[in-house]
Formats: C-alpha cells, sequence, structure tokens
C-alpha cells in the first residue's frame, strides 16, 4: 500500500447524524475508518451531531451538527425545525470545507430521509462543490416503502449535485447484488473496527472447565432473545458446563438442571467488551433473518477474527458467509429440542476449529484497518475523474 502525495492527499470526512454515545456501531467504525484514513496518508474528520454525549472526541471530530437546544419539543413543526437547523449547519461545514483544494470525500454510511433531505438542501448551497465525491454505504436492502424511493430520488439528486461522482458501497454482498438490479454498481468494504489487541479490562474469572457462551450487546426480541430464553430453560446433564452470558436486559434466569447464567450490564465499556470476547468460546448470534437477510454483523465478524465460535440463524447473511467456508455446523436450529446439544457437541467438534482457522486468516486480512485502507485507495483511484 501506498499513501498519496501530500498535494494531493484527500480528505475523507465521515457525517455522523445519528451519534448519540460511544456505544454501538457508529462510533467504533467511524473511529477505525479515521485510523484507515490516516494509515493511507489522507486525512480524517467528523461532522457529529452536536447534541452527541462523547467523553472523548477521536482526532478531527467536531460537534457541528444541527444544536443542542430547541425551541419546539414535540409534534410536526419540532421536526421542521431540527431539519432546519441541521440545514444551516450542514451548509456552513459543507461551505468551509469546500475552501480547500484538494479532493474531498463525504462519506455517509448510516442515515436516513430526515438527513438525506436537508444534506442534499444544504450541498446546493455550495458553489465550489467541484471538490467533492460522495461515498453511500448501503447496509440494508432496498425496501419499497415511500422513504427508501424518496432517498434514491435524492441519491440521484447527489450525483448530479457533484457532477456523478457518487460511489455505492457495502460490506455486504448480498447488499450489493440486490441494488445490482436498480443499476448501481456496488463496492464491497471490510468492516474495520476488528481490533481485539486493545487495552482491556479485568480478566473474567470464570472457571476453565465452564464452556461460555456469550450473547453481546443488548439483548432484543430481533436478535433472537428468545432463543436464548429457552436455550437457558433447557435441562441436560451437562449443561452446568455451559456458562450462559447475557445483558441484564435479557431477564434470563437460571433453572435447575440447565446451563449456568451471568448477567452483564446493558452498556459494556469497550475495554470489558473484548474482555468477554477474549473469554468467550462461543458467540451466540441466533438473529432474526426476516431482519438480518442481507445486513451484516460487525460482532459476527470480530468473533471471527478472534477465533470465537460464532453460532447463527439459517437464511441470515451469517449463514451465508459460514457456508462460504463450508461450516454448516455453525448454522443451528434454534427451535430444536437438541440445540443445547447440538451447542455443547461444538465444544469438542476439532473438525468445526480447523476450518474456522481458515475463515479467521482470511478475515484478519481483510475485515481491519489495513484492509479498509486499502480497499479506500483502490476505490478512490478507480472512481476519481
Amino acid at each position: 500500500m501506498t499513501s498519496s502525495p501530500p498535494s494531493a492527499s484527500p480528505l475523507m470526512i465521515s457525517f455522523l447524524f445519528a451519534l448519540d454515545t460511544e456505544r454501538g456501531h457508529l462510533y467504533e467504525y467511524n473511529k477505525a475508518v479515521g485510523e484507515a484514513a490516516r494509515l493511507a496518508g489522507w486525512e480524517h474528520r467528523a461532522a457529529v451531531r452536536a447534541a452527541a454525549r462523547v467523553a472523548v472526541l477521536p482526532p478531527g471530530w467536531d460537534l457541528c451538527l444541527g444544536s443542542t437546544t430547541t425551541w419546539l419539543t414535540k409534534g410536526p413543526l419540532a421536526r421542521l425545525e431540527k431539519g432546519w437547523r441541521l440545514f444551516l449547519s450542514l451548509a456552513a461545514y459543507l461551505r468551509r470545507q469546500a475552501r480547500q483544494d484538494r479532493p474531498i470525500i463525504l462519506f455517509l454510511e448510516w442515515f436516513n430521509f430526515v438527513h438525506l433531505l436537508p444534506f442534499t438542501l444544504a450541498l446546493a448551497t455550495v458553489l465550489r462543490r467541484q471538490a467533492f465525491s460522495i461515498w453511500v454505504v448501503h447496509r440494508l436492502e432496498a425496501g419499497t416503502d415511500w422513504q427508501t424511493r424518496a432517498n434514491f430520488f435524492l441519491l440521484r439528486c447527489l450525483a448530479a449535485l457533484v457532477a456523478g461522482r457518487l460511489v455505492h458501497l457495502s460490506d455486504s454482498e448480498l447488499v450489493a447484488r440486490e441494488l445490482s438490479r436498480f443499476g448501481y454498481r456496488v463496492r464491497l468494504l471490510p468492516v474495520p473496527h476488528t481490533a481485539l489487541e486493545e487495552p482491556f479490562g479485568t480478566p473474567i474469572a470464570a472457571a476453565q472447565t465452564n464452556w461460555v457462551a456469550w450473547l453481546p450487546g443488548q439483548a432484543m426480541p430481533e436478535k433472537g432473545l428468545d432463543h436464548v430464553r429457552r436455550l437457558a430453560a433447557l435441562t441436560n446433564p451437562s449443561a452446568d458446563s455451559l456458562l450462559l452470558v447475557a445483558s441484564q436486559s435479557s431477564g434470563l434466569t437460571q433453572a435447575p438442571g440447565a446451563c449456568q447464567v451471568v448477567l452483564l450490564p446493558d452498556v459494556l465499556p469497550r475495554s470489558e467488551y473484548l474482555a468477554w470476547m477474549r473469554r468467550a468460546d462461543v458467540i451466540l448470534l441466533p438473529y432474526n433473518p426476516a431482519v438480518f437477510r442481507a445486513r451484516t454483523s460487525g460482532i459476527f465478524v470480530e468473533a471471527v477474527v478472534a477465533g470465537k465460535l460464532p453460532v447463527v440463524t439459517a437464511g441470515t447473511w451469517m449463514a451465508h458467509e459460514l457456508l462460504k467456508y463450508d461450516l454448516p455446523e455453525l448454522i443451528l436450529d434454534w427451535t430444536s429440542p437438541t440445540v443445547l446439544c447440538d451447542l455443547l457437541r461444538l465444544a469438542h467438534a476439532d473438525d468445526v476449529r480447523a476450518k474456522l482457522r481458515r475463515m479467521q486468516s482470511a478475515y484478519a486480512q481483510f475485515h481491519s484497518v489495513p484492509g479498509y485502507a486499502d480497499t479506500m485507495q483502490r476505490v478512490f483511484a478507480e472512481t476519481r475523474q
């Protein structure tokens, strides 16, 4: 990988319309994007929601979108006021950035219609927008609702405003394939926030004889909460060798003759999250295929890179990825009466671990900050006009 000459070094700007706290995808993903940009010899900045509650802002991040206060609090007029304030802040920010004499990439990776409309209107007010390219990350399949149609219309408007320099991206091969039906050429991105060498918290004190199965994050119905609750209630002579870990919001309880249960806070600091990722043997991802048919999971990618066994649901993007590496054993029928036995059997499945190591090696090369930097440079070279 070679860095761009300083005189032509691109500036990438992430727009974090919905960032609230460090918790979740938005913060870690865009922080990793910034690391990849600097590795490529680029500069990275982020225009962040003004009301975001972030203790430590990464370099180049600016709390500047919208406002921390509004005149109105509820109803349609309040939404209009928020949209107007977002438009004004975007217009001012984009005009400042357009003064620079170098390629500028406006990076949109988590947004909806209420963000895209003021962004489009604000860009239309910028006279020197010839420096801008727009990179749009698609994470969900194209729906048939009015918002999807409106977003596609606004994306066409944005492409016209920057003379066609709009690039479509996705980290899901299935989403990319779906969008090709609309005539889009969608380039694949890695998932960059997989670094597990960061400092981590106190080592987990679970007994080494326990087989630790973890449901990371806040427990939600679309992420298979009912399946995990059922798993916690199943009895088996070997069940006490399984330590089932989930957040307090899961409401799991320990039943006689069933597996052991440990409940964690709903919000874990990154260091404690990494500590549990290191301690876990298997990562529970019984996600609803209706929601996650094509949508990616950063936790799944992190689990594979960490060498942990991710157990998933058939019909999801995660199952699609596992089948590419001949790992159908990790696709469970969560409604089967033998699901607990199936899970315990993986503890001694050396052949499954051997196949996972091959997948881990491939994932570690692609899904990483260096892999993301390489992809950014390649996309820039292919699309620069």
